[in-house]
């Protein structure tokens, strides 16, 4: 009997605490240990706390995040005064979280965080603002190491983005930019040194880049961005 306790405690330290350890911020870790009441996500360093509070007898909680296009389940753990919690890393170039939890196989908005959304179905998800701090300065058009020339624009999740220049014709539907992390689309081309012009086209609507100061009219008179890449 004695060593089914041992192996009981062992247990509980591998399956609960150990998570929280892995975090590998002494600071972090006994300051989510001393969290005694669920209440709304706070950010605490490059980390946002996530809390639960049962009523009943739950044995799972977790949750899914819009940045990683709701593909990962993160499970809360119990912390010392047996409340659900999970830290989640900051996340760069996201300036907000948006996310559903699931308690025992029922996925809800966080009864904890007011501040609540619809999506396009009328889903209601919750939402948490980040400190800007973690935004990276976007570059575009950015001349990499390798020749290419790399082209970024942030958009509407879910967008149809393409980029149109005199690199391809003007076609506007030849080199479509891919959705790297949600809303930030970005598109890497092997280009002839030289002044070159181009414009995006998001959803059918044409605008020119935001993160590009030098711009340019057409035959048409129409604005287009421009840039010189040198030899």
């Amino acid at each position: 009997m004695k060593k089914l306790k041992i192996f009981l405690v062992i247990f509980i330290l591998i399956s609960v605490v150990s998570p929280l350890i892995a975090l590998n911020e002494t600071s972090l870790y006994l300051y989510v240990q001393e969290i005694g009441k669920a209440g709304p996500p706070q950010v605490y360093d490059d980390s946002v706390i996530f809390t639960y509070q049962a009523t009943g007898k739950v044995y799972y909680v977790g949750a899914r995040f819009a940045h990683e296009n709701y593909t990962t389940l993160h499970k809360y753990v119990k912390n010392a005064k047996n409340l659900f919690v999970l830290v989640m890393p900051i996340p760069e170039d996201v300036t907000q979280l948006k996310y559903r939890i699931v308690v025992d196989g029922l996925w809800m908005k966080d009864p904890f965080n007011e501040a609540t959304k619809e999506d396009e179905l009328g889903i209601e998800y919750s939402l948490v603002m980040l400190p800007q701090k973690h935004m990276k300065y976007i570059t575009s058009p950015e001349i990499l190491p390798n020749g290419m020339v790399k082209f970024t624009l942030k958009a509407r999740a879910g967008s149809r983005v393409f980029i149109a220049g005199d690199f391809n014709n003007w076609d506007p539907f030849t080199n479509m930019m891919q959705e790297e992390t949600e809303g930030l689309y970005t598109i890497s081309l092997k280009l002839y040194p030289g002044r070159h012009y181009y414009y995006f086209l998001i959803n059918g609507k044409r605008m020119i880049d935001p993160y590009n100061t030098q711009v340019f009219a057409d035959r048409d008179g129409l604005s287009v961005s421009g840039f010189f890449l040198p030899r």
